[in-house]
């Protein structure tokens, strides 16, 4: 650029590395002059500046200490400008970052259906031998899959046997009739089919006596003999017939469930007794009959040896 009026230019070296400037000046013979110097910020830049001064005389200022005029004298090297703004960067998006050592992933285990399939009803329930009187014991075998069973009597629960094939009630009465029923349970709670059974408490009640008793010789040597047969809650099992002979101790000679009785091989002219009881299906005991008192016929009267035809009736 050229200086304004007759005024010739001077003339500046300058030179920028980075941020500093350095400059040379001839200014020898101006009495005020301007200097303008233009930075050019670059790595490194040479070139020449004209110069002129500015109305009024004035000398700009400039971060650049241009007040020496020594020609052989080297300007002050200017202070760092303040550093020119620069433009954001934008940072292009970026994926998140992945871990290195991610944990697996997981799901919740699936349940199980729930089961609804009972177990087999139990197998081989039955009642031990009753032999006391308030006492019932019950056993059965155990089935796949239950856990338990259930039992109940005539249609109440009395009893939950966890894992038992065996149960002892203690709770019944005798002479009495019961209805027994056992479910199986398995671990979910289904119950099996019920199975049942009736079983009777003991009975102590006896048979009743036979009420009435005859007998009669046949022979010298045979006797007959017929009752009346007994009663009972339970059923007559047999009778029992006891004999004595010439007064000595009853002794029992015959088991029957009959109600007649013929005996045989006798002596004559002896004189024999006997008596009868019923014994129900317990085992319990009627009382005797009455005594009934038979002679057999002696020898001396001539009585046939062979037996004649002979029968004895209640109605006679």
């Amino acid at each position: 650029m050229k200086a304004s009026g007759n005024r010739k230019p001077k003339w500046i070296t300058w030179m920028s590395v980075g941020l500093v400037s350095f400059f040379t000046a001839n200014l020898a013979g101006l009495t005020i002059e301007s200097v303008f110097i233009r930075e050019i910020r670059a790595n490194t830049v040479t070139g020449d500046v004209y110069s002129t001064p500015d109305e009024g005389g004035q000398i700009p200022s400039s971060p650049v200490d241009s007040t020496s005029t020594d020609p052989g004298q080297e300007p002050a090297a200017p202070t760092d400008p303040a550093p020119l703004p620069t433009a954001p960067t934008e940072t292009p998006a970026s994926e998140p970052p992945v871990p290195s050592d991610a944990a697996p992933v997981t799901t919740e285990p699936t349940a199980p259906p729930p089961d609804l399939i009972p177990p087999d009803p139990p197998v081989g329930f039955d009642a031990e031998p009753v032999t006391r009187a308030t006492v019932i014991d019950l056993n059965w075998r155990s089935v796949a899959d239950a856990v338990g069973y259930v039992l109940y009597r005539d249609g109440q629960q009395i009893a939950d046997v966890p894992g038992g094939t065996f149960y002892s009630d203690t709770s019944v009465e005798p002479n009495n009739t019961y209805v027994y029923t056992l479910r199986a349970y398995d671990a979910a709670g289904n119950l099996s089919d019920p199975v049942s059974i009736r079983v009777e408490s003991l009975d102590t009640i006896p048979p009743t006596v036979p009420a009435v008793i005859k007998g009669k010789a046949a022979a010298a040597n045979q006797i007959h003999l017929v009752w009346s047969p007994s009663s009972d809650n339970r059923g007559v099992s047999h009778y029992n017939v006891y004999i004595s002979r010439e007064g000595n101790d009853f002794i029992l000679i015959e088991v029957t469930d009959k109600t007649r009785f013929v005996h045989q091989g006798l002596g004559p002219g002896i004189q024999y007794q006997y008596k009868v009881q019923a014994v129900d299906t317990t085992g319990n005991e009627s009382l005797f009959t009455r005594i009934v008192t038979i002679d057999t016929p002696d020898d001396r009267f001539n009585v046939a040896s062979e037996p004649l035809p002979f029968s004895v009736s209640l109605q006679e």
